[in-house]
C-alpha cells in the first residue's frame, strides 16, 4: 500500500521549470535537464539558446518569444533544442525566450532567457554629412543637419568640431587622433565657429556625433580656407595666402575668398604679370583708386630711353619710388590690363600725392589698344575713332583728340579738340636729346614748354 501511495506521487510532481501534464496514458511529461541561459551579444551578432530535455519517447520542441514580458507567439521553424538568432539587432534587445517540450506525457516550458543586444552601431550625420563652412578673415563659422541614431533620441545625440591645418580628417579614427577639438562635446549643437585663426589659410574641418553609448561618426570632412585678406612685408603689400592680384584694380575688387582688408591704401603692391611678380606703386586712393604707377620721366630724361610702352620691358632704376631721383619706366603691367585704359600724365607734381583729381596740371588720355600708347621708334594713329580720347579730371566726360594729333617714330603729340598741345614728348629737341614732358597749353596752366617731369599712371 505504501508503494502504490509514492507512485502516484511521482506521478504529479510539478518540475520547477515549467510545466507538467501526464498526458493521460501514464507516461511522464519531458524533464528538463538544462535550461535556456540569459544571453548578451553585440548588434550584428549571431546568438544561440539551448535547452537539453529528457523523457520517452520522441521530444519536440518549440521557441517561443515575448517582447513585453507577458504575451508569447510561437517563433516560426524555431522546433529544434537550439535557436539561433543569425544577426542579432537592437529590436531584439530585451526579448525573452522559452522552449515548450513535448511528448506523448504532456508538454514542459522551460525558464525564460533574456537576450541582452549591445548598441555597436554609431549615429548617423545628418543632411548626408555635409558641412556648411561660412569664412571670415580669422574664423570658420561651420554648421551642419542634426544626426539620427538606431537608439538614442534626437536631442540626445552630441557633437563636437575639430579642424587640422595638415591631415584631411575624413574618417572618425582621423578625426580623433589628429584633429583639434573646439570646446566639448555637447547635445542638440548644430553650429559652432573657429576663431583665432591666420587670414588666408585653409583648415580641414569635421564634426563627430556620438549617441549616448558613445558610439561615434564623422561628418564628411571639408577643406575650407579663411578669406585672404592684404598683409605687407618687407614694405610689398600681397594677400595673405601668398598670391597677388594682377592689377591694383584686382585688389579692390577681389574675386570670392579675398577681401581687400587689412593692410590696404596707397603703397607697393605685387601684382602677378603671367608667370612673374613684380612690384608697383599703386594709388589706391585717386578717383576710386586702382592706379598703377609705370613711370616717373624726369625733366632731363629722354624719350627714347623710358617711354617705350609697348614692350614688356623696364628701364632705368628706383622702379616703385613715386618720388625717385631718376627716372624709370616698367611697362610689364600693361599685358595685363583690359584695354582700353586710362593713363595719367601728372606734370610737375612733386612730391607725388594721391588725391590728385583737384590737381590741375594732368590729363588723362582713354587709349584703345597697346599698339596707341606712346612709343619711342613706334608712330601710332591717334585720330582715327575712339583710339585716343583724353579729359583733365576723373568725374569728366571723355572727348576725342583733335585731327592735328599726330605720332611718329620720334614724337608723342596728342592734341586737344582744338588742336592745341596736351601733354607731348619728343625723341630731340636739343642736342643732347634731353627733352622731359612737354607741358602744353591745351592742359590747365600749360606754357608749351618742354623740361617738365612727370608721373605716367594706368589703370
Amino acid at each position: 500500500m505504501l508503494r502504490a501511495k509514492l507512485m502516484v506521487a511521482l506521478a504529479v510532481v510539478v518540475l520547477p521549470c515549467g510545466c507538467a501534464d501526464d498526458g493521460g496514458g501514464g507516461a511522464l511529461p519531458p524533464e528538463i535537464t538544462t535550461q535556456p541561459l540569459d544571453e548578451t551579444v553585440d548588434e550584428g551578432q549571431s546568438v544561440t539558446f539551448t535547452v537539453v530535455a529528457a523523457g520517452s519517447g520522441t521530444l519536440s520542441y518549440q521557441w517561443q518569444r515575448s517582447d513585453d514580458g507577458s504575451s508569447w507567439s510561437d517563433i516560426a521553424s524555431a522546433t529544434a533544442a537550439d535557436y539561433t538568432i543569425a544577426s542579432a539587432s537592437m529590436a531584439d534587445d530585451g526579448a525573452e525566450f522559452a522552449c515548450v517540450v513535448t511528448n506523448a506525457g504532456g508538454s514542459t516550458t522551460s525558464d525564460v532567457a533574456v537576450l541582452t543586444v549591445n548598441d555597436i552601431s554609431p549615429p548617423t550625420p545628418g543632411g548626408a554629412g555635409v558641412l556648411t563652412v561660412t569664412p571670415t578673415t580669422v574664423s570658420l563659422s561651420v554648421s551642419w543637419e542634426a544626426g539620427a541614431d538606431n537608439v538614442s533620441q534626437v536631442s540626445a545625440l552630441s557633437y563636437r568640431l575639430y579642424y587640422s591645418l595638415t591631415n584631411p580628417i575624413a574618417t572618425a579614427e582621423d578625426v580623433l587622433a589628429h584633429g583639434t577639438p573646439v570646446g566639448d562635446w555637447q547635445q542638440g549643437m548644430l553650429s559652432a565657429p573657429i576663431t583665432g585663426l591666420a587670414s588666408g589659410t585653409q583648415h580641414y574641418v569635421n564634426v563627430l556625433i556620438r549617441d549616448e553609448l558613445l558610439n561615434h561618426a564623422a561628418y564628411a570632412s571639408s577643406a575650407s580656407r579663411t578669406i585672404a585678406d592684404v598683409v605687407e612685408v618687407g614694405g610689398v603689400r600681397m594677400w595673405s595666402d601668398g598670391s597677388c592680384a594682377a592689377t591694383a584694380r584686382g585688389y579692390l575688387e577681389p574675386p570670392p575668398g579675398y577681401e581687400y582688408s587689412g593692410s590696404t591704401g596707397d603703397g607697393v603692391y605685387r601684382l602677378q604679370i603671367g608667370a612673374l611678380q613684380r612690384d608697383y606703386y599703386c594709388d589706391m586712393t585717386t578717383d576710386g583708386g586702382g592706379w598703377i604707377m609705370v613711370s616717373v620721366f624726369r625733366s632731363d630724361a629722354r624719350y627714347q630711353d623710358f617711354i617705350l610702352a609697348r614692350n614688356d620691358a623696364a628701364y632705368g632704376s628706383g622702379q616703385t619710388d613715386p618720388d625717385s631721383a631718376t627716372s624709370w619706366s616698367d611697362w610689364y603691367v600693361l599685358s595685363c590690363l583690359s584695354w582700353p585704359v586710362e593713363l595719367a600724365v601728372i606734370v610737375d607734381q612733386v612730391p607725388f600725392q594721391t588725391g590728385w583729381q583737384a590737381y590741375n596740371s594732368k590729363v588723362i588720355y582713354r587709349v584703345k589698344s597697346r599698339d596707341i600708347m606712346p612709343h619711342c621708334t613706334l608712330g601710332a594713329d591717334l585720330v582715327s575713332g575712339d583710339n585716343l580720347y583724353y579729359k583733365f579730371n576723373p568725374a569728366l566726360a571723355w572727348t576725342d583728340v583733335g585731327s592735328a594729333s599726330s605720332s611718329d617714330a620720334d614724337l608723342y603729340y596728342p592734341r586737344d579738340s582744338a588742336n592745341q598741345y596736351l601733354a607731348a614728348f619728343h625723341s630731340y629737341v636739343d642736342p643732347g636729346g634731353v627733352t622731359g614732358v612737354y607741358f602744353g597749353v591745351g592742359i590747365p596752366g600749360g606754357n608749351n614748354s618742354w623740361y617738365h617731369g612727370a608721373h605716367l599712371l594706368v589703370r
